[in-house]
């Protein structure tokens, strides 16, 4: 008999599971084969992909934001108790859901949830597969290696920190929050960002692209990453040369800014050169700087005297529903 088992990991912390991981509960309830494992803190991801492994799923649903499935991807990389990982879906229950918006899964996630496991249950669900390098975070300081998909820093990860702290206790619709959230980056950077105490302040930083040229001095913000989509369009699958990273970083003065924002209005982020705004595709970055940097939403601290390595490496399985939402 073919397969039909469903395997569901939630973080209850996850911002919109605090609101709605009662639905979940319910709509996992009223079906059959589906086993549904709540994360007690991300201390306790092993031991629950452990019981998923001896459950053998078809399909791995992860019920939580970014950080959530930056921490399953770690934890299946450093000692995964899986012959084979399954296809990974990821839930927008999180507060930015940038991994789960580039699969295209839009909506209420117990909603989303019923449409992945008719699909895992049909003759379908291949077609929905497709593939994503994932992206291994070295530190340099001997820690454990991180595993994810979305890599940022500069003034980005300031501008994060004070959006946490002002902007999202306002408990807004997420995309008015990130509405404002760009609007608030771009009017610190263009009336003095470069200023300690400003919500962009960011210091120097070396970039080196390798095989793409090196990239030094003071930035707004830059982004690495290994999806095909981010948030106001754009689309680093499109960007110019070879390679699973997309690379982008935005100078720290107003009229890169303002260059940026502009081609980004226009849909033309990566399609043309722009002064201070660098674009490439590559397979390895290292970086040298002091400010903290940020992994699918976890921030994390640069160990002083200490250079960065970010490298794709082998892709993994993903669910993707653009297409079939």
């Amino acid at each position: 008999m073919p397969n039909h088992r469903v395997a569901v990991l939630s973080n209850p912390a996850s911002t919109r599971n605090l609101k709605n991981i009662g639905r979940m509960r319910r709509t996992v309830a009223a079906g059959s084969n589906i086993l549904h494992l709540e994360l007690d803190g991300i201390e306790s991801m092993a031991e629950a992909l452990r019981q998923i492994a001896r459950y053998d799923p078809v399909v791995l649903i992860i019920s939580g934001g970014d950080g959530t499935v930056q921490a399953t991807l770690t934890s299946l990389h450093h000692k995964s108790p899986f012959n084979e990982v399954p296809p990974i879906a990821v839930l927008p229950s999180g507060k930015t859901n940038l991994i789960a918006a580039d699969l295209g899964m839009r909506g209420r996630p117990e909603i989303l949830f019923g449409d992945i496991v008719a699909l895992a249950r049909s003759g379908k669900f291949r077609k929905t597969f497709v593939k994503r390098p994932l992206m291994r975070l070295d530190l340099g300081d001997g820690s454990p290696q991180h595993y994810g998909l979305f890599f940022g820093g500069a003034g980005l990860v300031n501008a994060i920190k004070f959006c946490r702290r002002w902007l999202f206790p306002l408990h807004l619709p997420n995309f008015l929050t990130h509405i404002l959230a760009v609007l608030l980056v771009t009017y610190s950077a263009i009336v003095g960002g470069r200023r300690k105490g400003s919500p962009t302040y960011s210091r120097k930083v070396s970039i080196n692209a390798l095989g793409g040229g090196k990239l030094e001095g003071h930035f707004l913000v830059y982004i690495a990453t290994s999806l095909d989509q981010l948030f106001l369009g754009i689309r680093p699958a499109d960007w110019a040369g070879k390679g699973g990273i997309g690379l982008i970083a935005i100078e720290h003065n107003p009229r890169a800014v303002m260059r940026a924002l502009k081609a980004i209005i226009m849909g033309r982020i990566g399609t043309t050169t722009i002064n201070g705004v660098p674009v490439r595709r590559i397979n390895e970055i290292r970086i040298t700087g002091r400010d903290p940097v940020l992994l699918d939403g976890e921030i994390l601290e640069v160990p002083d005297g200490h250079s960065l390595s970010l490298k794709a490496v082998e892709p993994m399985t993903f669910v993707s529903l653009r297409g079939y939402k």
